[in-house]
C-alpha cells in the first residue's frame, strides 16, 4: 500500500470515536463503503443488453462468464 494511502487510513481511524468496539467500527465502515459503491453496482438496461449480446451463442455457464467478465471494466468505467 502506498504511504499516502496508509496515512489516510490511519488518520481516518484515529479521528473516529475511540469508544467504538471493533465490531461496531467495522460494521459502520462496511456500511459506508456499501453506500458509496451501491450506485456503481446497479445493473441497468445498458449492462443487461451488452451482456445478452455477448452471451447469445454461449453454450455453457462457464462460456458465458468468460465472455461477460472482460466486458465489465469497460461498462463500469463509463459510470465513474
Amino acid at each position: 500500500m502506498p504511504p499516502g494511502v496508509r496515512f489516510e487510513l490511519d488518520a481516518d481511524i484515529l479521528s473516529r470515536n475511540i469508544d467504538l468496539t471493533p465490531e461496531k467500527y467495522w460494521k459502520d465502515h462496511g456500511r459506508e463503503i456499501y453506500q458509496d459503491m451501491k450506485p456503481r453496482m446497479k445493473i441497468d438496461n445498458e449492462v443487461k443488453r451488452a451482456a445478452a449480446k455477448v452471451i447469445e451463442d454461449a453454450a455453457t455457464p462457464e462460456d458465458k462468464l468468460q465472455r461477460i467478465v472482460p466486458l465489465l471494466p469497460e461498462l463500469y468505467q463509463e459510470r465513474e
